[in-house]
């Protein structure tokens, strides 16, 4: 018999409070606080460039994973994300996968949470199993520990627009002079829990 799933509150904080402070680290400006209590949204058209970060991940097998994240509402004490994942297939034999995400940062408590996915809000610890939009009963911690791997996974070897179009420009002119093969560089950083704190306080 199938052991009932079980939700973990202390699990889902610490997952929350760790990808608050990865998010803090790729996205600076998400520390900027609107202290007159006011309420901002943000569209596409109208969003500053410190709001958004693109980035680009190698993930091998012929695979790209473009990465992108946009602040669309400040208030006083949360902030809301979108992330858009999208993985390109440079190959017929993969097909393309693309994710969307909505975050809700709460700043009083420095937690991040997934509040829905592909426009699909997910509001309950838990799950009965089967129902209307057939979610799996730890549907809120598959998301969250969905986000914490594609942060974690950014932050090791993902590569911002602005980083990946230089490289790519530096690859052709190499590849111009001498006719030897040339691999873009990563970025590492490292997720241990006191760097991304330090690191999310300096900004």
């Amino acid at each position: 018999m199938k052991k009932k799933y079980r939700f973990d509150i202390k699990s889902m904080m610490a997952n929350c409070e760790l990808n608050y402070l990865r998010l803090c680290q790729i996205m600076p400006s998400l520390n900027i606080e609107n202290l007159d209590g006011t309420s901002t949204d943000q569209h596409l058209g109208s969003c500053p460039a410190e709001d958004q970060k693109r980035c680009h991940i190698d993930l091998g097998a012929d695979r790209l994973a473009h990465l992108q994240l946009m602040i669309v509402e400040r208030c006083r004490f949360t902030t809301m994300v979108n992330l858009h994942l999208n993985i390109e297939s440079m190959s017929q034999a993969c097909q393309a996968a693309c994710v969307n995400l909505s975050i809700r940062l709460y700043h009083d408590v420095n937690m991040a949470e997934v509040v829905a996915c592909n426009q699909q809000p997910s509001r309950l610890a838990s799950y009965q199993y089967p129902n209307e939009l057939m979610f799996q009963p730890d549907e809120k911690e598959q998301q969250n520990r969905f986000l914490a791997e594609w942060l974690s996974l950014t932050l090791k070897q993902g590569l911002s627009e602005t980083s990946f179009l230089d490289a790519q420009s530096d690859f052709a002119w190499l590849a111009s002079v001498e006719a030897s093969s040339a691999q873009l560089p990563s970025v590492k950083a490292s997720s241990e829990v006191a760097s991304l704190a330090q690191n999310a306080q300096r900004s």
